[in-house]
């Protein structure tokens, strides 16, 4: 490459520094694309460092935000977590290997031009081969980042880390994702609670009505992917959002997304529609990315601490936690049925229902 040509960003970032491990405070940082055979053969205490993986998609994020939004946050993640550990945590002492960010994913807004999107079975056997030859070569403890906070998405991965702990107990391997936790903690359990706890704690006013109502439509491309994105570079955000309503796509809409192509858009049916399922405008009414940033940190800290700790007992609460789990029987049965990529697990479930679903009525109709 020429010495006057402008730096390209992936070569760059290997032309200026080719550092494989380096110290930050507690923080042992190891770069798994830059380490050779040797090194990553004389890495000390492989089984107590903890590999982070981002994997998000390519995917629409209105027509102001960058396709590549999930991914990069992912980075933004990646620092959080490292300045709550040195902040929080400074007399435990971390390895910290950081795998190539995977751009891949499912459970997408697959409805429009530009999204990148795979089959949920793709994202499985993709992670679960990562996972399985990490742990050949000696990696025990994993910790996912993703900020695609889709759920079949957050299934895809969960699968195939429980798929790889089962064939690896006996070296009690750990791979978590903290997607459902984020989801649950900020959108589902009581939104208002959580950030009047966070409000309170950052010295902000406090939420508003309309804030509130805001914060519960925030779904895909809203104020906190807005927060982030701005966080890593405001010229990556088109300021067109600031004169952008609110877009709710209903849950009907969103389960016919799953089955339907066309319908898996925001709004349903418009493939050019505005991609974004929120309220953009309320981003510039308060500090939402000290909220968010706080709130995902201590969520990181409480996966590290399961992934770090001694005992597994940390660990169990944060293994399929599954807070869409369905109160009626049915519903759950269904969503049981759909939503597992396993798919030899489910030629031989589904075949059991028909069968124990028909055997008895042919028998009633078929008896002397």
């Amino acid at each position: 490459m020429s010495k006057s040509a402008p730096p390209i960003e992936n070569i760059d970032l290997y032309a200026n520094d080719a550092r494989y491990v380096y110290e930050d405070g507690n923080l042992t940082v190891v770069k798994y694309d830059k380490i050779n055979f040797q090194q990553l053969i004389d890495l000390k205490d492989k089984d107590k460092a903890i590999v982070l993986i981002p994997i998000s998609p390519m995917e629409i994020h209105g027509k102001y935000l960058p396709l590549s939004s999930d991914y990069i946050e992912c980075y933004l993640g990646l620092d959080l977590l490292k300045g709550v550990l040195k902040k929080d945590r400074p007399e435990s002492k971390y390895t910290l290997v950081e795998f190539p960010g995977i751009p891949i994913g499912t459970g997408t807004n697959r409805g429009h031009p530009g999204t990148i999107h795979n089959s949920r079975k793709t994202v499985y056997e993709l992670c679960k081969g990562v996972f399985d030859s990490l742990v050949r070569a000696g990696f025990r403890k994993i910790l996912i980042l993703s900020v695609h906070h889709g759920m079949i998405h957050a299934f895809s991965m969960e699968e195939a880390a429980n798929a790889v702990m089962r064939k690896y107990k006996h070296l009690d391997v750990r791979i978590l994702s903290p997607n459902h936790m984020i989801a649950k903690t900020i959108y589902m359990d009581d939104p208002k609670a959580v950030f009047s706890k966070y409000i309170e704690k950052l010295g902000q006013r406090p939420l508003s009505e309309e804030e509130l109502r805001a914060i519960n439509i925030d779904h895909h491309a809203g104020l906190m992917e807005i927060a982030f994105v701005s966080a890593i570079n405001e010229k990556l955000v088109d300021p067109v959002y600031k004169s952008l309503g609110p877009n709710v796509e209903k849950m009907d809409a969103q389960l016919k997304g799953l089955i339907f192509r066309e319908w898996a858009a925001h709004p349903p049916k418009e493939p050019l529609g505005c991609g974004y399922n929120a309220d953009p405008s309320f981003y510039d009414k308060r500090d939402w990315y000290s909220l968010f940033a706080a709130m995902i940190s201590d969520v990181g800290l409480t996966y590290i601490d399961a992934l770090a700790a001694e005992s597994r007992e940390l660990l169990k609460p944060l293994i399929n936690m599954e807070p869409w789990r369905q109160k009626k029987p049915v519903l759950e049965l269904a969503r049981r049925l759909v939503l597992p990529t396993n798919s030899c697990r489910n030629l031989c479930i589904i075949p059991l229902i028909v069968v124990a679903i028909i055997v008895p009525w042919l028998l009633y109709f078929l008896k002397p």
